[in-house]
């Protein structure tokens, strides 16, 4: 018969608290009798859960347990924390003014923050902990007996539960929470739910969009979310009516969201902070996190968030909203807002395909080479020169390492015409046809064989200014035709398309002027996974930036590069500093609609 988890946790005890429980509970076998005298020692209710569980304690508590298995820690997104972490958390809570009352820790792992709590927060009389895995769960009650048997100062009243945050009602009222300071205090998941749903995951909200996207929007990503975001949002909806704080490790996207939640969905928080630390370090995971503090209200509160470092004093910057427009550096933004708008021509993004290895195509000799490494010969009239984000590194970009086959002309184009005009290339296509039908994104579904997005007639521009939305740079580059062929551009790219050569080039200028490169510090957060996105790019009135930046600082910065002769007349100037709204423009504004003037998103 295998060893309960509870037999095996108590590990965590030395020979002296073995013996002081045993001494405890004397010649005592009820489970009744043995939480009761966990509760006068420790405190900790309910500590044994059934007959068997209890059975086993006693027994473990005169020999010590094997080492035991775990459920998959990914399943969960799960990262502990450390107590060192948790300790220098607290620290800071109580070193900003906290005096919590009741602590509650909402996935609560080992509990290594209630640990922490106690000791820091003398305050503290009464501990929620709620946690999914029941391993856990008995370790944290075997770790905190621990604790509290060295300390039994620390000694409060301390309730720790197995359950699904999305499961369990946690409210003031279920809870039984009376006056006094709240606060909320942990470590969510930091994981997506598409990430859970992929490894079948039962600690999941129950599917819903949330966010309340619309169209393609909830179709292509933009209704994926973190967890940690889903349970912040339902904890400081629950405890509107207390005095409550919510003070949860998360990465800087779930904070960013959340602040930007304040305006879009009017939630009731108020002095938010975040405190950077090192989540490498502390977790080895490669991603930009802080301590997120919020104080929950019973009004409107604050739209910005002041960040600071965990370990230190000093501010960096305040993000958040400034009027309509929400943004990176408030002290910067209003500096360099003046340029704030819509921008009088469209930017768009690179062609989507989804199968690189078939569609992008290497030069070799007299025709290709694709990426499974088979020797392509096709028609070269649907083949155009292709820029990856990391073809964007000079200012002026005139050759390239890769192609790529466009099939059509625009999105949703029949593409049965290839078979008379490129027939080499139709029979090409159609023999990796279970390539193009393994493409996973519902965008594809009940499309024309072998279709792509992101093409339309701004794709064959001969000249194009583009940049990368997925490096911190904001460097925009110039691209010309290639063995006179306009260049595409990959899906991480956005880009601007120009009949004339003047205009493309004073296009460069501008937006690699200074007026323009401190806005986009201003309002674009790097450590983002796609710092730049077409909504950020579409901010930048280029009318506005032809006004403060002159025809001869354009000129002469041209003059500098390196690629290419570089000119312009002064009517191609003139078509942007006199343009207007476009009708490309107005119809960009109608499609975003309303909310893309009420809320500027990153």
């Amino acid at each position: 018969m295998s060893e309960t988890i509870l037999e095996m946790s108590v590990r965590v005890l030395d020979a002296g608290q073995k013996a002081a429980l045993r001494k405890a509970l004397g010649r005592s076998t009820s489970m009744k009798r043995g939480n009761e005298v966990i509760v006068s020692i420790a405190g900790i209710a309910d500590f044994a859960a059934s007959d068997a569980d209890w059975q086993a304690f006693r027994e473990a508590i005169v020999a010590d347990a094997p080492e035991f298995l775990r459920e998959s820690p990914q399943e969960y997104g799960d990262f502990q924390t450390p107590l060192s972490l948790a300790r220098v958390v607290c620290q800071r809570l109580f070193d900003i003014g906290y005096r919590p009352k009741v602590l509650i820790e909402p996935t609560c792992g080992k509990g290594n923050f209630i640990i922490a709590a106690l000791e820091l927060f003398p305050s503290i009389r009464k501990v929620f902990g709620l946690e999914i895995q029941g391993d856990y769960v008995t370790e944290c009650k075997a770790r905190l007996l621990a604790t509290l048997l060295s300390r039994p100062e620390l000694k409060r009243e301390i309730h720790i539960n197995q359950g699904n945050i999305f499961a369990e009602v946690l409210t003031p009222e279920v809870l039984q929470i009376g006056a006094g300071e709240v606060l909320i205090l942990g470590n969510p998941p930091w994981v997506t739910n598409t990430t859970l749903s992929a490894l079948d995951s039962t600690n999941l909200p129950a599917k819903s969009n949330f966010k309340k996207h619309a169209g393609l929007d909830a179709l292509t990503g933009k209704s994926n979310f973190d967890i940690a975001e889903f349970i912040l949002l339902q904890l400081i909806r629950g405890f509107t009516k207390t005095q409550a704080t919510v003070a949860m490790l998360c990465k800087n996207t779930v904070i960013r969201n959340l602040v930007e939640a304040t305006s879009e969905q009017a939630l009731p928080i108020n002095n938010l902070r975040a405190f950077t630390f090192d989540a490498a370090k502390e977790f080895g995971v490669a991603a930009d996190a802080s301590l997120f503090v919020a104080d929950i209200t019973n009004d409107l509160g604050a739209k910005t968030c002041t960040l600071a470092d965990l370990r230190g004093d000093s501010t960096k910057r305040v993000f958040g909203w400034v009027g309509k427009n929400f943004v990176a550096d408030v002290a910067r933004y209003k500096n360099a807002r003046g340029i704030e708008g819509v921008s009088s021509v469209v930017w768009r993004q690179g062609i989507k395909h989804d199968c690189a290895e078939i569609m992008e195509l290497t030069e070799e000799g007299d025709g290709w080479r694709n990426g499974a490494d088979e020797s392509v010969r096709i028609e070269n009239d649907r083949v155009f020169p292709l820029a990856k984000s990391s073809d964007l590194k000079l200012h002026v970009v005139t050759t390239l390492r890769k192609a790529v086959i466009v099939p059509q002309e625009s999105v949703g184009q029949d593409t049965t015409w290839l078979k008379q005009s490129n027939p080499r290339l139709w029979k090409y296509l159609s023999s990796h046809s279970d390539a193009f039908n393994a493409r996973r994104s519902v965008i594809y579904k009940d499309k024309p064989p072998f279709s792509i997005f992101g093409v339309g007639d701004y794709s064959f521009k001969p000249y194009k200014v583009a940049m990368s939305g997925l490096y911190k740079s904001s460097h925009f580059s110039l691209l010309l035709p290639v063995n006179g062929k306009p260049v595409m551009l990959d899906d991480t790219c956005y880009l601007l398309g120009f009949d004339s050569l003047g205009q493309a080039s004073i296009a460069l200028g501008l937006l690699n002027s200074e007026p323009v490169q401190d806005f986009l510090k201003a309002i674009v957060f790097p450590d983002s996974k796609r710092p730049y996105t077409k909504d950020v790019l579409m901010r930048i009135d280029l009318q506005k930036v032809a006004a403060l930046v002159s025809a001869k600082s354009v000129s002469d910065y041209l003059s500098k590069l390196e690629g290419a002769d570089l000119n312009f007349e002064l009517e191609d100037y003139e078509f942007f500093s006199s343009r207007g709204l476009a009708e490309e423009q107005t119809m960009f504004m109608m499609e975003r609609g309303p909310a893309f003037h009420a809320g500027r998103r990153r």
